[in-house]
């Protein structure tokens, strides 16, 4: 079901009408009811009108004008793929203003920028023991943890207006009227409380003559849980992730506003900002919402090993393990691959745990998972080790 709506504006819903009854009833039945003068019941040209000028969620992608999308999704994959499916399908605006707005909260999840290495980035032994999916956005920027206390935003408009500050701009004005947390945006672009604490952070694209700048919100969000997935303890090794880009560190705080009261707010500066004559249309999606194949198309790439981890840029990881007094570095390159690795020890013993490792990525293509390395090694110390060390598989 596609719902369309306008804050404390009465609600109207797209949905199918149907005639009133089946034809199953025997002519007896009908007379008992009174509802023979019924059973050749045909719409109205009123209401055949009616539906035909309702709009699906595709029309909406592709107005000439102003749209807010608001989704109440919770799958992460599918939030990233409405989005990207949203900006792909907006008009490239030429005199016209089409920019559009969308805000979504997923449930718990890590999100690394399209360059970055999730083995340096995030703590995946933890974030596997939790159940928490991983997910590569394609955009740019550092790592962020999504959970139900926060909500993500994304403006998007024309390359020729991209200014990374304008946005972050409306949405301060937007969270500053929200009677909460007074905000600022600083000189990086990042909206901070007076007193320096970070609450969102932005991250962008440019690309076919269009943009888009997204970020996330910290509301209520669990900072604890957010802090520890984040974390790496120097047991996990050294990653070198040479040709990738790294988050910047920043301390951070909940405004402790009710998302609906930041949506509202923010909706109502975007329509200040960018609206028409007319109001801005908002648009609801739902589960019940028909959406085109192409986003779940995309849900399902971003689901996938390859991209999430296959796409990282080649890196080194440096294991030292004092029980056993080695050190061992992988490379690893295009796809995840394992180039080579190099043991430090002076333990033939040592080096005999790893033969078969040693034969197999000479001889095959092995993705450079915990399981994966740790399968071919001929110890179950060193084994698990391996395996909870890379991302707490073994």
């Amino acid at each position: 079901m596609l719902r369309i709506l306008r804050p404390a504006i009465a609600r109207r819903y797209i949905h199918n009408i149907n005639v009133p009854f089946q034809d199953d009833l025997t002519p007896a039945e009908l007379d008992d009811f009174n509802l023979g003068d019924f059973q050749h019941y045909q719409e109205s040209p009123s209401v055949l009108a009616h539906k035909s000028k309702l709009l699906t969620f595709e029309d909406y992608t592709v107005l000439d004008e102003p749209v807010i999308f608001n989704s109440k999704l919770t799958d992460p994959y599918m939030n990233l793929a409405l989005e990207q499916h949203i900006y792909n399908q907006m008009p490239k605006p030429a005199a016209n203003n089409t920019n559009r707005l969308l805000f979504y909260v997923n449930s718990p999840c890590v999100v690394v920028g399209k360059n970055q290495n999730p083995w340096k980035e995030v703590n995946l032994p933890l974030l596997n023991m939790l159940g928490i999916p991983l997910l590569r956005r394609y955009s740019g920027g550092g790592t962020v943890v999504h959970d139900l206390g926060n909500v993500n935003f994304s403006f998007m408009t024309t390359k020729e207006k991209f200014d990374r500050f304008t946005f972050a701009h409306a949405v301060s004005k937007g969270v500053n009227g929200c009677n909460g947390k007074q905000v600022q945006v600083n000189e990086r672009g990042d909206i901070v409380t007076t007193d320096g604490f970070k609450v969102s952070g932005s991250a962008y694209k440019l690309s076919k003559g269009k943009s888009y700048h997204h970020g996330t919100m910290l509301l209520n969000s669990n900072l604890k849980v957010l802090s520890k997935l984040l974390s790496r303890s120097d047991k996990l090794g050294v990653v070198d992730a040479m040709n990738s880009v790294a988050s910047v560190k920043s301390k951070v705080t909940n405004l402790e506003i009710e998302s609906s009261a930041f949506i509202q707010s923010v909706s109502q500066q975007f329509e200040h900002e960018y609206g028409l004559d007319e109001s801005v249309k908002v648009v609801e999606v739902n589960n019940d919402t028909d959406l085109p194949q192409q986003i779940q198309d995309t849900a399902d790439e971003l689901r996938s090993w390859q991209w999430k981890f296959g796409k990282t840029p080649k890196f080194t990881h440096e294991l030292t393990n004092k029980s056993h007094n080695f050190t061992i570095k992988f490379h690893v390159h295009k796809s995840a691959i394992i180039e080579k690795y190099e043991l430090t020890t002076d333990s033939d013993e040592i080096r005999e745990k790893f033969k078969y490792l040693e034969k197999y990525i000479s001889e095959n293509e092995l993705e450079y998972t915990g399981s994966n390395v740790a399968g071919y090694v001929l110890d179950d110390d060193i084994s698990d080790w391996i395996g909870e060390c890379i991302d707490g598989t073994v």
